[in-house]
């Protein structure tokens, strides 16, 4: 190449570098100016004279040159041993405010990774230092982007984050990007090492074209095994590592977030089941795309729809026997009901994502593998559910969460699967509380200030609080008055407690239902719990048993009660149904008892009197004989391809 080229392109090379370093320059001292960072004594100081050390010599500096060849190689190989553990530093310490208290472990876990990536630099380039100067900077922007999503979203960098890059990239504007000590520090450690990696006394040789490409080949197919271990390795269970969905932060800050992104990126893996086509879902589905003429009617008077999933809302004083008031007074008091019964979860004590994407989509956790969180983990701009085909027939789609809103994703999930408002705790005011959280009665008088300013027909999907785990403190519920609990229970303040907050429930939900029977527009209202509380285990054992080879029995586990109930007596609505379903069946009954109906709820509705009940444990057939899981049919095999065609697969621009 010309020399004057050359100089040129160093000239304007170290122009660009000094521009950079300018601008964070710039940011380094408006942030210290607003007190943001560096209040210790000299602490300023101190960082500008390392900033501008690493600026000078990453504009300027050159490689070591020696002829003591033990230095040469004692300094190189020091380095090269010791950047994994640089780079891991650099990017935890950025977001990890519990790094202190990391297994020794987990830390050598991720640097043997780093070690590996390091490994793949050298086998793949001749110029490694450029590739472990941009490796360096990649981890850099890893370690900033859990920081930044920790503070704006409440979790680190997911794998199904990185699909809404593009989203992110257009809003980005609209956060404030200030400096942390934390940052200052990973940013100075990640300099540190760019300059390391310059100054290595290693000569980058030229080579031929021919030895170039052999030398990619190499490193790529490296790469690709590599990434294949990744992806195929169920590496949580080998290692006995468990993934916190509810909190992906204590997850990272535990095991590492190189270790734990690599997990959660096993976690989202669902294969395509054996002999599945997309043809011929499209096909199936396109045969079942003949609309009754009594529904989808423009001229049919629209109910509209309410859906509360009520947290941990179990009837445990029935399954148990216990000797206590009677809790659910009201709830069974309801005579006029459409339909109600015991539905089936997939998840006991927490998972509540899990229930309300089986509510809202159809699908169930049976099609995807044990330990997953489809919230957390996938995009759902196309996927099926309840709120994009009433938001399509007219609705207006509200979703209502008396708690922080970004809690499973909850944000980002309502936004995609087109509901058009959602109020979280933020939004709320002069809510009453009990013991930690909003109270069922608050909760559903804010549903009835939903209705009251907004026009027919409303879908309105409700996720309360009230009963959330925290039971053992009795003396939490203030002055509610705790329910009588006799014999070997009343030794159990969390069942005594978990037994009040549901007869508190059973109060509020009669409020709710008392307002709408003086309404006289068509209302359908909808509530069952998400999943049974975490009790004492002494409880629980008492009428199930999670290790039991008796699937029945294991099954009480995952029962919860529902309720569907219109102010409308209509054709339709003139019923009084009583069947235990599973949850993934209960959005396509109420679509239907709207009078909606599309090829995949007919699918649904024909599949739930195949197989009445379905979730991660087992199935039970139409002769109410109860399957493990394992144990699949004809059915269940076209279930698994539907649920993984309707997750992955399906496609509707209309979001």
């Amino acid at each position: 190449m010309n020399d004057r080229i050359v100089k040129y392109m160093i000239f304007f090379k170290r122009v660009f570098l000094i521009f950079i370093f300018l601008i964070g320059y710039r940011m380094l001292v408006l942030n210290y100016v607003t007190a943001n960072i560096c209040m210790q004594k000299n602490r300023y100081l101190l960082v500008c004279i390392i900033y501008f050390f690493c600026a000078a010599y990453i504009i300027y500096g050159k490689r070591i040159s020696t002829h003591n060849h033990f230095v040469y190689k004692i300094f190189g190989t020091l380095f090269i041993v010791g950047y994994p553990v640089i780079t891991f530093y650099s990017i935890e310490i950025m977001y990890n405010t519990e790094l202190s208290k990391m297994q020794s472990d987990k830390i050598m876990i991720n640097c043997i990774l780093i070690s590996v990536f390091t490994i793949g630099v050298f086998i793949t380039f001749y110029n490694y230092k450029r590739a472990l100067i941009i490796f360096s900077l990649c981890t850099w922007a890893f370690g900033l982007a859990n920081h930044y999503l920790l503070l704006f979203k409440g979790n680190p960098l997911l794998p199904s984050e990185l699909r809404a890059f593009q989203t992110a990239f257009h809003v980005v504007e609209e956060y404030d990007f200030t400096l942390t000590d934390e940052l200052v520090n990973g940013s100075l450690i990640t300099l540190l090492s760019i300059c390391g990696i310059i100054a290595l006394p290693f000569q980058i040789r030229i080579e031929s074209l021919k030895k170039t490409t052999l030398k990619l080949l190499l490193g790529s197919t490296y790469f690709a095994l590599f990434f294949s271990i990744i992806i195929h390795s169920s590496w949580d269970s080998k290692l006995g590592i468990m993934l916190n969905a509810w909190n992906s932060y204590s997850t990272y800050a535990e095991n590492g977030s190189i270790l734990s992104f690599i997990l959660e990126e096993q976690a989202m893996r669902v294969d395509k089941p054996d002999g599945y086509s997309k043809k011929d879902m499209d096909t199936y589905l396109g045969s079942l795309d003949k609309t009754d003429d009594n529904k989808n009617n423009t001229n049919y008077l629209k109910p509209t729809v309410i859906v509360v999933m009520n947290e941990s809302f179990s009837d445990l004083a029935a399954l148990t026997a216990a000797d206590t008031d009677e809790c659910l007074a009201d709830w069974y008091g309801i005579e006029n009901y459409v339909m109600r019964g015991n539905a089936y979860t997939s998840v006991y004590g927490g998972g509540t994502c899990n229930s309300e994407f089986e509510f809202l989509t159809g699908n169930s956790m049976a099609n995807f593998s044990q330990n997953s969180y489809p919230y957390v983990m996938y995009d759902f701009k196309h996927t099926f559910n309840i709120a994009r085909i009433l938001k399509n027939n007219g609705y207006r789609t509200i979703a209502i969460h008396p708690e922080n809103k970004n809690n499973w994703n909850r944000a980002r999930v309502y936004s995609q699967m087109g509901f058009q408002k959602f109020v979280s705790i933020d939004k709320m005011e002069n809510m009453s509380w009990l013991r930690w959280f909003v109270s069922d009665w608050s909760n559903f008088d804010w549903i009835i200030k939903e209705y009251e300013e907004n026009e027919s027909p409303l879908f309105i999907f409700n996720v309360t609080m009230q009963n959330h785990g925290g039971y053992g403190d009795i003396n939490s519920l203030g002055e509610v008055e705790a329910v009588r609990v006799n014999g070997e229970f009343q030794q159990y303040e969390d069942f005594i407690t978990y037994l009040t907050l549901i007869r508190e429930s059973d109060k509020a939900f009669r409020h709710l239902v008392d307002y709408f029977s003086n309404i006289d527009m068509p209302v359908i209202i909808c509530m069952f719990g998400d999943h049974q509380p975490a009790l004492n285990g002494n409880i629980v054992n008492t009428f199930s048993d999670d290790n039991a080879e008796d699937i029945e029995t294991r099954e009480k586990r995952y029962c919860v009660p529902y309720l569907i109930w219109s102010n409308y007596r209509g054709e339709i609505l003139a019923q009084n149904i009583y069947k235990d379903i599973s949850i993934n069946y209960l959005g396509a009954n109420i679509l239907d008892l709207a009078g909606i109906d599309t090829p995949y709820t007919k699918y649904l509705l024909d599949l739930e009197g195949k197989i009445p009940i379905i979730n991660h444990i087992g199935y039970m057939d139409n002769n109410q004989i109860w399957h493990n899981i394992e144990e699949q049919n004809e059915d269940i095999i076209q279930y698994k391809k539907m649920g993984y065609y309707m997750m992955f697969d399906y496609y509707t621009d209309d979001s």
